[in-house]
This record gives C-alpha cells, structure tokens and sequence, in this order.
C-alpha cells in the first residue's frame, strides 16, 4: 500500500535508518530536522504534514518502517 510515494525518494527499504529509534523518527517529522541536525526540504520531504499525525500514529509508522528488510 502506498500512502504518500516515500518509495520514489527513499526506494524499496524506504532509505538507511540505522541509527535512529522512534524518538529520532518523531521528533524529524515533528521540526523537519534529522538527528545530526540536517533541515529536511520541504519541497521533496512532506515532514509538515506528515508531522501532523499524533505521536502514537508516527510510532506505528516508525513500527512498520523498522520491519522492513534494511539494506545490505
């Protein structure tokens, strides 16, 4: 199921996001800032509205995410 085409940025493994837990999650798509400080672009990366969602609907996301096959 596809929601918002995170694939076509971020590819089938929905990008390397080793390193980060939940709390990283949440909190980049709550300011639009990753963990080491990088400000997400709004123009390729949706983070306000995704940051919308309530802290308990970015988690299950983080869940899902987190399950996917990472990157070899």
């Amino acid at each position: 199921m596809r929601i918002a085409n995170c694939q076509t940025c971020h590819g089938s493994d929905y990008g390397d996001l080793s390193g980060w837990d939940d709390e990283d999650f949440i909190r980049a798509m709550n300011t639009g800032y990753t963990p080491d400080g990088y400000q997400l672009d709004l123009n390729s990366m949706p983070w306000r509205n995704i940051g919308q969602m309530t802290d308990k609907e970015l988690a299950a996301v983080w869940l899902y995410l987190d399950t996917l096959e990472k990157p070899q």
